[in-house]
């Protein structure tokens, strides 16, 4: 007694095979050659202080990130950051009633490495940095300095070129008589 299988089931079987080879074949494909465009969005939040001689500000707020710049080999990509955090709680600490937001702000360069098979990064960033806080009690703090950013992070391929991620950086640096110290979680999109 011999069975027929339904050509439905047929079909579906080899349009299956179809695609588990192709998927196969692209996973297996060297990643392109040559330098190409790396393009990063972060948005997140986290605490941080500012602290001067006299007083310490706390700075906490959220977190916005955009790096450009040129992937140069699959594990490494060269870039210019814009980091912006918005001051959000200065009043609870002294500083007078809120005029506005205070920001601390950088741009710089860096470079971040992957590791391509588990999808770990690593990043650092150096730049010129700013200090913005208004105050009512007359001692609005505008200074400008250098500030570092250390960030790790995992990232999930979601296409060919996009990458969804979840990381946690450190910021650091000295502003004139001010010495940020900053902690965020980040979520990003990432487009090589």
């Amino acid at each position: 007694m011999t069975t027929d299988l339904p050509r439905s089931v047929v079909v579906g079987a080899l349009l299956v095979a179809g695609i588990a080879r192709a998927g196969a074949a692209h996973a297996a494909e060297p990643a392109p050659a040559g330098p190409r465009l790396y393009l990063r969005f972060d948005l997140g939040g986290g605490p941080s202080t500012f602290s001067s001689p006299d007083r310490t500000v706390d700075g906490s707020g959220p977190i916005a990130q955009v790096a450009i710049g040129v992937r140069v080999v699959q594990w490494l990509a060269v870039y210019l950051e814009s980091f912006n955090q918005l001051i959000t709680s200065h009043e609870a600490v002294g500083v007078g009633a809120d005029q506005g937001l205070g920001r601390f702000q950088m741009v710089g360069p860096g470079l971040i490495a992957f590791v391509p098979s588990v999808g770990v990064h690593l990043a650092e960033t150096i730049g010129f940095a700013s200090l913005s806080i208004p105050s009512e009690k007359g001692w609005t703090v505008s200074t400008s300095g250098y500030a570092w950013q250390t960030e790790l992070g995992k990232d999930w391929q979601i296409s060919e070129r996009l990458r969804l991620g979840a990381s946690a950086q450190i910021v650091y640096g000295t502003l004139g008589s001010w010495t940020p110290l900053g902690f965020g979680l980040l979520v990003s999109l990432t487009y090589d």
